[in-house]
């Protein structure tokens, strides 16, 4: 059973409304058992797959798929009528499943906003298959109005668009949404300044797209962060590291042939990481594959690395609970 190799998650779905972010359900592994005289309790089955990229771009979204197995009847009947302000955050990895403080300190993995929901009878089980959208919400809610006077800087103007987010949920009078800005780009882009006066009228999402890619920038909502980058870099600036079991990679590290040309190419080579689940791997983190690790190429892959992408498998009876990365060496970039 899942809970002998110390899985565990939580699954917490929230709505939207006035009075800010509000629980309706949290499902969970169980806690509070004494396992030895009830040897046959586990949590309910449950399965999610997704992939956040430091290359997505624009108001597309990072998209996932969760599965829950044989939730109360109550707990379907509030997925099929939730509506589109409607948000769920995904935590997993290792623990005991009897405590509750490794629950609440799990890592959010995935926060995204419901898209659909759907339950089929599939033998003795209803299974509850539900869409995911990172920034489905906030792109839909937002709009801007705003004037940029000739002389602002490139980053000041980027960040007052990006603001309208904010103050769109201010404006609904969500008190708790959780929502920040971070600004990564070169110092020579830091210092530009605009050379006539900028309008931005009209969906926030999109006129944050048309006033970055003229300076050959992006940008992108991630777990309730919005990264605004320079195309083809480093989605963040890596603030912490995690350091790589040698005991939980999988096969060998490969060689990824980058045939796209994104964030540097041929001058940046990408490796092909499967681990068994990192839940702290993030792409603001450093990634360090430590020394007895080698490629098949027979080279040693060693030192610190950013991450491209985080695919992550989950099947909490299943045989896979996964994190499969592609790193590469750091690009430069500044946060301002």
């Amino acid at each position: 059973m899942s809970f002998k190799f110390n899985r565990i998650y939580r699954i917490t779905l929230r709505t939207i409304n006035s009075s800010g972010l509000i629980t309706k359900f949290v499902i969970q592994t169980p806690i509070e058992i004494d396992f030895q005289n009830n040897p046959d309790v586990e949590g309910l089955q449950m399965k999610a797959a997704f992939t956040i990229s430091s290359e997505q771009s624009g108001n597309s979204g990072q998209n996932a798929v969760l599965q829950l197995f044989n939730i109360s009847e109550e707990h379907r009947t509030l997925l099929a009528s939730a509506g589109e302000t409607t948000t769920i955050d995904i935590q997993a990895g290792y623990g005991a499943p009897f405590k509750e403080t490794e629950l609440t300190n799990l890592p959010v993995i995935y926060s995204g906003d419901l898209v659909k929901a759907s339950t089929v009878r599939t033998r003795d089980d209803y299974v509850t298959t539900i869409l995911l959208k990172s920034g489905k919400f906030l792109n839909e809610s937002s709009n801007i109005s705003r004037t940029f006077a000739k002389g602002s800087k490139v980053t000041t103007v980027a960040k007052g668009i990006a603001d309208a987010f904010i103050e769109s949920i201010q404006e609904l009078q969500i008190n708790n949404y959780p929502l920040t800005i971070k600004i990564l780009v070169g110092s020579k882009l830091a210092g530009w300044e605009i050379k006539k006066q900028w309008i931005a009228e009209g969906i926030t999402g999109e006129e944050l797209t048309r006033f970055l890619k003229q300076y050959r920038c992006d940008w992108a909502i991630v777990n309730n962060v919005i990264y605004i980058k320079e195309a083809n870099k480093d989605i963040t600036i890596p603030d912490y590291t995690v350091t790589l079991d040698v005991e939980n990679i999988k096969g060998q590290i490969q060689k990824v042939d980058d045939k796209s040309g994104a964030q540097g190419g041929k001058d940046t080579p990408r490796l092909k990481v499967r681990t068994f689940l990192e839940p702290a791997i993030a792409v603001n983190c450093f990634v360090e594959i430590p020394l007895g690790l080698r490629l098949v190429s027979d080279t040693a892959p060693t030192g610190k690395y950013t991450v491209v992408t985080h695919n992550v498998q989950l099947d909490y009876r299943g045989k896979v609970w996964d994190s499969t990365l592609e790193i590469q060496s750091p690009t430069t970039a500044e946060e301002v």
